[in-house]
């Protein structure tokens, strides 16, 4: 039994084309509690780690049609935290050599006991165990850890997050600028958490969501009668938050008169809460955001310009999800799994051909927030097993084809998109393209003339 709860939280993905072995290790291990994707080529088995996370990859070397090293390379490719157990009947030093060098963790030798291969699964569980441990504990000890809250694989959201590394350990206040929808307040909460503040309070505000009546309230606190309808003291959000990190977010929206006050705290470290005569400190890390161009509210008279100074000491633009589209399988898989576990649909797989279509779209409207909406969508709608590009149903403010006025055009500019989509996710290999958009490579063509 104790081998069976180890295996309950973990995901195994079985890759071998000799049927009846792949079939026993499938029943091995869900006796076990793990859970067991099997795969019958590398092809497929590229497919399921392209769609899923897994926690072990379970593979033979030798597959017929794209090798287990193969695989390997892959998972090194995408960036994934799967761990490898490979196995082959074939034995040589090469190969040994060749899957250790590409990540494997263990070698079986066919033919094994399913008691060798137990040992070799908990050591792996016991690897990974101490791995997610020294990370936890380097996070506390430097503040210096990945965060545990940004999802990525592309190259500029890693320029973002050495980023938020260097300014995690300074003690000045940063503006967060980006579209509606990119993850602004997941900076900020990143900031926060890799911090020497990770230990003391969070608070995050939307300006926008707070009456201007109450605003003054609800940042600097009041005093029992201070005004009708204060039948109490309130701390406020800036005492709340002391020695930690505050974050006001769409600071563009706070009004002229509050800026003035804002200004006093931010400078001084003091606040006056209403009704008080006295003053009390703070030391609260200001950490801002925007989708607006705040030198644009500058210039029209409706933001300080000392204010600004003091907000935008450092400054991190987060980009529109259009901009980093490698992220986009990555983060689709993370909110499919969310969403499906909320509504009790835990096994829920997206296909090809919906990630292709997630994909494609540019994401203008809403960024991350956006195709989080669409995958919870597609939860809903999907009665089956996987999900396909009919479950996603219109994206994009449900206006997919705005702005043409018959069907053929409406369907041109669909394909056109559809193929530019492909060539980008295959790095404008057109061979690639064409096998998986079903076509030949003279049919591609014509199509791209």
């Amino acid at each position: 039994m104790k081998r069976g709860v180890k295996g309950m939280e973990q995901k195994v993905l079985i890759v071998e084309d000799e049927e009846t072995l792949r079939n026993n290790l499938s029943v091995f291990l869900q006796q076990r509690g793990y859970r067991v994707t099997a795969a019958c080529s590398g092809k497929e088995a590229v497919q399921a780690l392209e769609r899923e996370d897994y926690d072990i990859l379970l593979t033979d070397i030798y597959l017929r049609d794209i090798d287990g090293i193969e695989v390997l390379r892959q998972i090194q490719r995408l960036g994934l935290d799967t761990t490898p157990l490979v196995m082959t009947a074939y034995a040589s030093v090469e190969s040994a050599i060749e899957a250790f060098r590409c990540g494997a963790h263990d070698y079986l030798l066919k033919p094994f006991s399913f008691d060798d291969l137990s040992h070799k699964l908990g050591n792996i569980s016991t690897y990974r165990q101490v791995i997610r441990e020294n990370r936890v504990l380097r996070a506390r000890l430097h503040g210096s850890e990945e965060p545990a809250n940004i999802i990525y694989r592309s190259e500029i959201m890693r320029d973002l997050v050495e980023k938020v590394r260097k300014l995690a350990a300074l003690r000045c206040n940063v503006l967060i600028t980006g579209e509606s929808g990119v993850g602004k307040e997941l900076v900020a909460r990143a900031l926060h958490d890799l911090s020497t503040r990770h230990e003391q309070p969070f608070l995050a505000v939307n300006v926008a969501s707070i009456p201007e009546e109450l605003m003054e309230s609800h940042l600097f606190g009041h005093r029992r009668g201070a005004f009708t309808g204060a039948t109490e003291d309130r701390e406020g959000l800036f005492r709340s938050a002391n020695g930690g990190t505050l974050f006001l977010d769409e600071i563009g929206e706070l009004p002229l008169t509050m800026q003035a006050k804002l200004l006093r705290a931010v400078e001084q470290k003091e606040i006056m809460p209403v009704g008080s005569d006295r003053s009390c400190h703070v030391d609260v890390r200001i950490v801002t955001a925007t989708h607006r161009n705040l030198e644009v509210l500058v210039d029209e008279g409706r933001f300080r310009q000392d204010l600004l100074m003091r907000l935008d000491v450092a400054r991190i633009e987060v980009p529109p999800l259009r901009a980093r589209k490698e992220d986009i399988p990555l983060l689709a898989r993370h909110f499919l799994a969310r969403h499906a576990a909320s509504v009790g649909k835990p096994h829920l797989t997206l296909s090809h051909q919906a990630l292709h279509v997630l994909l494609m779209e540019d994401w203008s409207r809403g960024n991350v927030r956006e195709l989080s909406n669409a995958i919870e969508r597609a939860v809903i709608n999907c009665d089956e097993d996987v999900i396909l590009p009919r479950h996603l149903g219109p994206i994009c403010g449900n206006a997919p084809c705005a702005g043409f006025t018959d069907l053929r055009s409406a369907v041109r500019d669909f394909e056109r998109r559809y193929i530019q989509s492909i060539l980008e996710s295959t790095g404008g290999d057109r061979d690639k393209a064409s096998k998986i958009l079903g076509i030949s490579v003279s049919t591609l063509y014509r199509h791209l003339q």
